[in-house]
C-alpha cells in the first residue's frame, strides 16, 4: 500500500499542502477577494465575507421565476451540502407566496451583463459550514479526541517531545481541564528524576511516575507504563488513547484524521502492525478506541501481573509481542474481536519510506525484503536519504521516528563545494517537486575541453531540452574562459585543448582526470555523481526512466552502462558483472568501496608505468574492480532483470566476517546504447529497426577513433542538432 500521492495538481502547490493534504478553500468569493452580488429590480444586495449566512432571493423578469441563494461563511475547509440548498429554496418559495408580492414589477429590466455576472458568481458551491451552533446544516465529524501517553526511557527524549509536538496536542484535543499528553516514567532510574522541576518546566503536559503517582508498584518490570495508561483512562471521555515510545514524533492533525477515518470497528487498535493472523502485534506503541481501552482496562484492574501470562520485560516499554500474546492467551474472546488496523502513515524503526517507480512514496517493512537487505537499508537510511525527502515524508506522516527530524535539520556538508556545482545538485529545479524526490543529493556532471566544445554544445542542447540541471568541469583554461566562472569549474593537472585520439597520452590523461574530478566532487560536495561524456547524448530523460528508479531504490553503490555490443540478456541482465563504460555511470557517495576503487584508479593513471602501458580510465577502473572481486576483498552482488531492476533486490544474506558488500546494477543495454549500436557491428536493417522502435534513452557515440566518426553516429540517431547551437563552449564559434 502507498501513502497518498505526492504529485501536485499544480506547480504552485506547496510541499506542506501536499504532505498534510490541507483542505483547499471552497469559497471562491473569499479566495478571490470578492463578494457575491445579486441584483433584483432597482436594488443590489451584497453578501460580504463577514456575513455568517445570507439568503438572497432574486425574482427577475424571465419566463420563469429564478431563485438564487447565496451563503457566505468563514471558510473552515468543510464540504457544503446540497440538501440544505433545497431546503432554502422551499422556504423562499413559501415566503414569496405568503407575501403575495411580485418585486419584478417595481423596477426596470436589469442589464443582461449584470445578470450573467450574478449567475456566474452564484455557481459557487452553496454552503460553507459554520461553527454557529444554530445552523441546521450537516457537519463533518469533529477530529478524533485523543489522549497520548508517552513511555519515557530518556529525559532528553521527553524534553524533545514536550517542547515540540506535545504542545500542539495539549489542550487542543482534550476536554476542558485535561492535558492532551502525559509522560509516564517507570523503573528504578526514576528515583533520581526531579519530577517537580519537570512539571514546572512543562506545565502543558502531565509528568507522572507510573508507580508512585498511578499506583502500579506491584507491576512487573516493563509493565508499569502500560498498566498506568489503562488505569488513568478509567472514566475519561476521549475517543482514543495512545501509548507510544518516546523516540516517536506525532503529527497531531494527521493522526487524528487517521483514527477518525480508519479506526471504525468496535474494538480497534492502530499502529505499526507486525505479524499476521493470530500473531499480530504492534511496534513502538498503539492507539486504541474507547471500547477497547475500557475492555482491556477492566481486565487489568481485576488481575495482577502474576495471574496473567505476561512475563517481565527489560526496559521501560511493554508495547511489543508479549502484551498481545497475553491478551490472546488470557482472553481469547476479546482477542477475537480486536481489529488490528495498519496505517501507511505510521512509521517506526521497523519501516521505511521508499520511492517507487513514478515517484510514488511507499511504506516498506522488514517483511518486504528477503535476506539481509533490510538490515543494510535500515542501517544506512539516514545517511543515504536526502534531508528534503525526509522533510516531505515526515510532514505527511501521522507518526515517525524522532531521528528523522534530526537528519532533516542537519545542514549538508557542502561548505567547500564550488557554486556552479552546488547550484546543479538535485537534477531538477525546485518547481519539479515530487519528480526530484530521491534525487536531491545527486549531481549530473559532464566534462570537456575546448577541443570538444562543439560536442559539449550538442550535449547541453539535449540536456537543456529535458530541463535537467548539470555541472560542467572544464578540462583546460580555454574552455573555462569561454564558459566563465559562474557556469563551470576548472579541473587541475591536465591542460590540453585538443580533442585527443583514443588511448593517446593526452586522451588517457584526460579520461583518468575525469575519475579524479568525480572523487573530488563527491567528497567536497557530499553528493552522488552521475557522470556523462559529451558524446553520450540523452534522447529521453534517464532520471525518469530506469536510471532514476535505480538511484531512488537506495540499494546500489554503482550503476553503469555496458561496454561492448549486445543486448546484455545473457550477461549483465542475468546478474553477471560486465566491463563498465565510464562514459556514463553513477557512483554512490555512501560507498567506501567505490571511493577506494576510484582513488586506486586515479593513482594508477598517474603512475610512471602507465606512460608505457597507456591504459585509459576505463581499462584501469575495470582492473581495479575485478581485482577486488578475485581477491575476495568485497562481496559483489549484481541486479538481475527479474530481481532488483524493477523492485528492490533480494540479495543473499552476508555472514559475520564477510567482506563489505558492493551492490551493482547495469542499465539495460536495450535502452542505454553505446557506439556498438552502429553498422560497424550490425547490419543497416538491424540498426534502422532499433532506431524505428524509439526505445533508446541515451546513446553513447564511442567506438569511434575521431570526432568526425562520433558526429556521424550521433547524426544517425538524430542527435546532432546541438552542433549548430552556440552555447559558447566552442572556441571556433566564439571566434
Amino acid at each position: 500500500e502507498s501513502t497518498p500521492s505526492l504529485n501536485p495538481s499544480s506547480p504552485s502547490q506547496s510541499v506542506q499542502e501536499l504532505a498534510l493534504r490541507t483542505p483547499k478553500s471552497r469559497n471562491n468569493f473569499v479566495s478571490a477577494g470578492l463578494s457575491p452580488v445579486v441584483a433584483c429590480s432597482n436594488s443590489i444586495t451584497a453578501a460580504t465575507p463577514t456575513t455568517p449566512l445570507c439568503a438572497v432571493f432574486t425574482f427577475c423578469p424571465f419566463r420563469f421565476v429564478q431563485t438564487r441563494i447565496c451563503a457566505m461563511t468563514v471558510d473552515d475547509g468543510r464540504k457544503r451540502k446540497s440538501t440544505f440548498a433545497g431546503l432554502l429554496l422551499v422556504l423562499s418559495a413559501l415566503a414569496a407566496a405568503v407575501a403575495r408580492r411580485r418585486p419584478w414589477e417595481d423596477g426596470p429590466r436589469l442589464d443582461p451583463g449584470v445578470i450573467a455576472a450574478g449567475r456566474r458568481n452564484l455557481r459557487v458551491p452553496l454552503l460553507e459550514l459554520t461553527s454557529d451552533p444554530r445552523s441546521v446544516a450537516p457537519r463533518e465529524p469533529s477530529p478524533a479526541v485523543m489522549r497520548v501517553y508517552v513511555s519515557v526511557s530518556s529525559i532528553e527524549r521527553m524534553r524533545g517531545a514536550a517542547e515540540t509536538w506535545a504542545k500542539l496536542l495539549s489542550g487542543a484535543a482534550s476536554p476542558p481541564g485535561g492535558e492532551g499528553v502525559a509522560f509516564l516514567l517507570d523503573g528504578d532510574w526514576t528515583a533520581s528524576v526531579d519530577f517537580g522541576s519537570l512539571r514546572q518546566a512543562y506545565p502543558h503536559v502531565e509528568v507522572l511516575d507510573a508507580r508512585a503517582d498511578v499506583g502500579q508498584e506491584d507491576s512487573l518490570p516493563g509493565h508499569g507504563t502500560t498498566r498506568a495508561m489503562f488505569a488513568l483512562q478509567r472514566g475519561r471521555p476521549e475517543d482514543f488513547a495512545c501509548l507510544l515510545d518516546d523516540d516517536l514524533v506525532v503529527n497531531v492533525p494527521i493522526l487524528q484524521r487517521e483514527l477518525q477515518d480508519k479506526c471504525q470497528s468496535e474494538h480497534c487498535i492502530m499502529g505499526e502492525i507486525l505479524g499476521h493472523g493470530g500473531e499480530q502485534r504492534t511496534a513502538g506503541g498503539w492507539c486504541m478506541n474507547r471500547a477497547l481501552v475500557d475492555s482491556i482496562g477492566e481486565l487489568l484492574a481485576t488481575m495482577n501481573d502474576h495471574d496473567l501470562p505476561w512475563p517481565a520485560e527489560d526496559g521501560a516499554n511493554a508495547q511489543d509481542g508479549s502484551f498481545h500474546d497475553m491478551l490472546r492467551q488470557s482472553h481469547p474472546d476479546l482477542w477475537g474481536q480486536i481489529s488490528y488496523v495498519p496505517s501507511m502513515l505510521w512509521y517506526t524503526e521497523n519501516s521505511l519510506p521508499v520511492i517507487e517507480r513514478g515517484s510514488k512514496v511507499s511504506k516498506r517493512t522488514q517483511a518486504s525484503y528477503r535476506g539481509n537487505v533490510w538490515e543494510e537499508m535500515q542501517a544506512n537510511f539516514l545517511h543515504k536519504v536526502s534531508r528534503e525527502f525526509l522533510s516531505v515524508v515526515a510532514a505527511g506522516s501521522a507518526v515517525y521516528p524522532a531521528g528523522w527530524d534530526d537528519a532533516a535539520v542537519s545542514p549538508p556538508r557542502r561548505e567547500s563545494c564550488p557554486r556552479p556545482i552546488l547550484e546543479a545538485i538535485g537534477i531538477y529545479s525546485d518547481n519539479h517537486g515530487p519528480t526530484k524526490l530521491g534525487l536531491e543529493d545527486t549531481l549530473l556532471l559532464v566534462s570537456s575541453n575546448a577541443g570538444q566544445g562543439d560536442f559539449l554544445d550538442n550535449w547541453r542542447h539535449y540536456a537543456d531540452r529535458l530541463k535537467l540541471k548539470y555541472g560542467i568541469v572544464a578540462m583546460d583554461n580555454e574552455l573555462y574562459s569561454l564558459l566563465g566562472v559562474d557556469r563551470t569549474v576548472l579541473a587541475g593537472n591536465v591542460m590540453t585543448t585538443s580533442a585527443s585520439r583514443f588511448r593517446t597520452p593526452d586522451f588517457n590523461a584526460i579520461s583518468c582526470n575525469k575519475l579524479s574530478i568525480v572523487l573530488d566532487i563527491m567528497e567536497s560536495c557530499d553528493v552522488s555523481v552521475v557522470f556523462s561524456d559529451v558524446d553520450n547524448v540523452f534522447i529521453r530523460d534517464p532520471f525518469q526512466h530506469d536510471l532514476g528508479d535505480l538511484i531512488k531504490m537506495n540499494s546500489y553503490n554503482y550503476i553503469y552502462t555496458r561496454d561492448g555490443p549486445g543486448d546484455g540478456e545473457k550477461d549483465v541482465m542475468a546478474g553477471h558483472f560486465g566491463s563498465p563504460n565510464t562514459g556514463f555511470h553513477y557512483v554512490s557517495r555512501d560507498s567506501a568501496v567505490m571511493r577506494d576503487v576510484l582513488k586506486s584508479t586515479v593513482d594508477r593513471c598517474s603512475a610512471p608505468d602507465n606512460m608505457i602501458e597507456r591504459l585509459d580510465d576505463q581499462a584501469l577502473f575495470w582492473q581495479e574492480m575485478k581485482a577486488r572481486f578475485d581477491m575476495g576483498r568485497v562481496s559483489p552482488r549484481h541486479c538481475k532483470a527479474n530481481d532488483g531492476y524493477n523492485e528492490p533486490p533480494s540479495f543473499p544474506r552476508l555472514n559475520e566476517g564477510d567482506p563489505p558488500p558492493l551492490n551493482l546494477c547495469c542499465l539495460d543495454p536495450v535502452y542505454y546504447r553505446n557506439g556498438a549500436t552502429s553498422t560497424d557491428f550490425m547490419s543497416e536493417e538491424a540498426l534502422q529497426e532499433i532506431i524505428d522502435k524509439k526505445m533508446v534513452v541515451t546513446y553513447h557515440a564511442n567506438y569511434a577513433g575521431n570526432k568526425g566518426r562520433k558526429q556521424e553516429k550521433l547524426e544517425r540517431f538524430g542527435l546532432a542538432q546541438g552542433f549548430n547551437v552556440n552555447k559558447n563552449a566552442s572556441s571556433e564559434q566564439k571566434q
